[in-house]
């Protein structure tokens, strides 16, 4: 959405998939179509590729880093401010839990320091960064977060630094184990934080579109929607 309708540029972190698999998954997106499959017809040599390739990546405006790794050695925070100086004003990072597996003593003080970093990167720079996150390995009573138990702040991994230094948490949630594909396929929104306002609470659903790689809206029940 930003590439093909803003002249921002784009930076992408992310620890674990290939530029490759990363790049496959945009020109897909703006394809309307999963090209990571074998069986989808793409032919990346032909004009359908290319002219894709020159959507995306063809106009410089999207950077992948390439980084396996953690920030043991500081060096992937020094690559994500360089995206940040040479014009990144949208930065993704997928996802910090891998970013600070490596890091030498408390996993957590390790967090609190990446997070303290990218606030003063976001206010240095004027940039927006996206943190991506993974939950805690319980969910809510009896029912675990792969079957749709409700997400909040506490439940994400890490250290509180996440919820604390976060300006807006959105928390995607789904049943994986539904009964039916359709029920499987739907995603919850839910806006846990949001400094700006104040508003917080169910957001709208999605529904996952296996052919398109794409999530779409889906009509909410009027007592499914509460804005605290």
């Amino acid at each position: 959405h930003l590439l093909t309708t803003t002249d921002f540029q784009v930076g992408i972190v992310s620890l674990e998939e290939s530029v490759k698999e990363t790049l496959d998954g945009i020109i897909g997106l703006h394809l309307n179509k999963r090209i990571n499959l074998p069986d989808t017809p793409f032919d990346r040599k032909g004009k359908e590729g290319k002219d894709a390739w020159e959507t995306i990546a063809g106009n410089g405006r999207f950077t992948l880093l390439d980084h396996q790794g953690s920030l043991a050695d500081n060096s992937l925070m020094d690559k994500i401010e360089y995206l940040a100086a040479t014009g990144c004003k949208f930065i993704y990072l997928d996802h910090i839990t891998i970013a600070v597996s490596e890091v030498d003593g408390d996993i957590n003080r390790g967090m609190d320091r990446v997070m303290s970093d990218l606030l003063k990167l976001c206010k240095k720079f004027d940039v927006w960064v996206g943190v991506v996150s993974h939950l805690r390995k319980t969910g809510i009573g009896s029912i675990s977060y792969e079957e749709g138990a409700d997400v909040t702040e506490d439940s994400l991994k890490g250290s509180g630094s996440l919820k604390q230094i976060a300006f807006q948490i959105i928390a995607f949630s789904r049943n994986k184990y539904a009964e039916t594909e359709d029920e499987r396929n739907q995603v919850k929104l839910s806006v846990l934080k949001n400094r700006f306002t104040g508003k917080t609470g169910y957001a709208g659903s999605a529904k996952y579109n296996e052919t398109t790689g794409r999530l779409s809206n889906v009509q909410a029940r009027a007592d499914e929607f509460t804005i605290e």
